[in-house]
């Protein structure tokens, strides 16, 4: 594990997505704002703050990454995400699960991407 991370705190990032890996994606925009990185524990924590998927129930979702050590000498990816819900909004478990699959689903694919091209990141 690196400590490659170059990220402006509190920077705002506007995310477009131009294709939906799988067919299902109805997000057209969302804006990120990063709250904190820290390379020597390897956490990143950023702030969804506009976009579609916030559903207009939803004031924002704070995620908060560490990556940890594995045992097999890689690492494990850990995420935990906090929805700050508009007035007493509520949020039906499978829309959760639904939003988990697909930032796994992205996951994967620049995992994918960055195995298949380390210079990418070096």
């Amino acid at each position: 594990m690196g400590s490659k991370i170059a990220v402006t705190i509190c920077s705002i990032m506007p995310v477009l997505f131009f294709s939906d890996y799988g067919g299902t994606n109805r997000l057209k925009t969302m804006k990120h704002r990063v709250d904190g990185v820290d390379k020597e524990s390897f956490t990143y924590s950023y702030t969804l703050i506009e976009g579609d998927a916030l559903m207009d129930m939803i004031e924002s979702i704070t995620y908060h990454i560490k990556i940890v050590p594995s045992a097999d000498g890689g690492s494990v990816y850990k995420n935990r995400s906090i929805y700050h819900t508009k007035g007493d909004a509520q949020i039906a478990e499978e829309e959760i699960k639904a939003g988990k699959d697909k930032a796994k689903g992205i996951f994967k694919v620049v995992e994918a991407y960055l195995h298949a091209n380390p210079d990418a990141y070096n």
